[in-house]
């Protein structure tokens, strides 16, 4: 497979999170705070809610309804009220890298 454009790397700024097509799937990439980038399909697959609604905490996306996070590298994780992180397992996800200004991605 070839690394595809996803968006213009000037409209994802750190802590930026945007909705896309890839593949003809929804997804929703992100930049973590120190610059690393996500992308995953954009439903959440605990409760479907629309990721693009999410917020970025590190350089992990939070889902705007129940607080579970993923990471870049493709993992979902729910935070406990005590700090314990529990892993619920891989999401379906795209590598990304940003590359002469366009954020790209391959799966």
């Amino acid at each position: 497979m070839s690394w595809q454009p996803v968006i213009d790397s000037a409209a994802l700024p750190p802590g930026g999170v945007a909705a896309a097509r890839l593949d003809g799937t929804d997804v929703v990439v992100w930049r973590g705070r120190d610059g690393a980038l996500g992308a995953m399909t954009r439903w959440c697959p605990h409760l479907d809610l629309d990721l693009a609604d999410g917020f970025v905490d590190g350089n992990d996306l939070v889902c705007p309804g129940h607080g579970w996070s993923f990471t870049c590298a493709g993992r979902a994780q729910k935070r406990t009220e005590h700090g314990r992180v529990d892993d619920k397992g891989p999401v379906v996800h795209w590598q990304v890298r940003d590359e002469s200004g366009t954020i790209q991605a391959v799966r």
